[in-house]
């Protein structure tokens, strides 16, 4: 048994999902429908859990329980139990824990687990050149003529196009023009 049983999550942030599921906790009539709404309430925010997550950091049930009652994390909800007295639903109990609350954010606790993510974008390598035309893939193949064919009107765009008498050096290489600053100095400004 290890000694810090407890894992704490920061791959998604239950707080938004349970915060919209809240009023609904007396209102759905069993725990299906409530395990149905939580699912489509997370997907809609973008905070759902996922089912392989790379989470690692673990701490011991007392350090747990000492998180959780200064609202720096909360237990994670995987199931859900009906109080009859209050004819309302709980979270059932469980020793895993979410970073979440105010204060876990100004400790710097979630903050980089949540950050926007720049999306990623499917580039043309070497490779993908090589699976492509001796496979004869013919979609990839199609992918990376239309890739060719952007990037060439792209060059066009940052090409200067110089009258047929006038002889430059620079003829048909691209012209990056430099917009307010010498990008070689720090500071100075060319006018």
């Amino acid at each position: 048994m290890s000694l810090r049983p407890a894992l704490v999550h920061s791959c998604h942030d239950q707080n938004k999902v349970f915060q919209f599921m809240e009023p609904f906790l007396s209102i759905v009539p069993d725990k299906k429908q409530l395990m149905e709404l939580w699912d489509q309430a997370a997907e809609q925010l973008g905070e759902v859990r996922p089912k392989n997550c790379r989470c690692s950091y673990r701490v011991s049930l007392q350090e747990a329980e000492l998180l959780v009652k200064n609202g720096i994390a909360d237990y994670l909800i995987i199931d859900w139990r009906y109080n009859e007295e209050k004819k309302t639903f709980f979270p059932a109990p469980n020793n895993n824990l979410v970073w979440g609350g105010k204060q876990a954010e100004d400790l710097g606790l979630i903050k980089a687990s949540y950050a926007a993510k720049t999306p990623r974008v499917m580039t043309i390598e070497k490779a993908n050149i090589e699976r492509a035309y001796v496979d004869n893939k013919k979609d990839e193949i199609e992918r990376i003529e239309e890739w060719g064919r952007l990037q060439h009107l792209l060059w066009c765009e940052l090409t200067t196009v110089y009258p047929d008498f006038w002889e430059c050096p620079f003829r048909g290489r691209a012209m990056l023009p430099l917009i307010g600053f010498d990008q070689r100095t720090k500071s100075k400004n060319i006018s």
